[in-house]
């Protein structure tokens, strides 16, 4: 019984991995395109914030760890831009880009970082 219990749980685990999706455009922009006054307003509002935020911190990352390796990344993103800030571009550019939302979110709140913040 014991062994049949822990294969359950494998089969479980295994089939929600594989039923796993990356974050799409399609799925950030229905997120982040809710409207002030909708009762998920605030809940999906917060998840955009913190996807894109997410993002910005993995970029953040790998420059720190690129700048530990003796070669040095550009710094893109100016100082002083909030998190705010890079919400309103990432959502300016999935909005402007709708044949470009079936890509991975991740991509598009880069590309549309690097669109308004072009490094030098």
């Amino acid at each position: 019984m014991r062994v049949l219990s822990h294969l359950m749980v494998f089969l479980t685990a295994t089939y929600s991995a594989a039923e796993a999706e990356f974050e799409t455009g399609n799925t950030l922009y229905a997120q982040c395109s809710v409207r002030e006054g909708d009762p998920t307003y605030y809940m999906k509002d917060a998840a955009c914030l913190q996807y894109v935020v997410g993002i910005i911190d993995m970029i953040e990352l790998q420059q720190q760890m690129s700048d530990a390796s003796g070669k040095r990344a550009p710094r893109c993103v100016p100082a002083g831009v909030t998190k705010g800030q890079v919400r309103d571009i990432a959502v300016q550019y999935i909005t402007n880009n709708p044949d470009k939302r079936h890509y991975e979110a991740a991509a598009l709140v880069w590309n549309g970082l690097i669109a308004a913040f072009p490094c030098k």
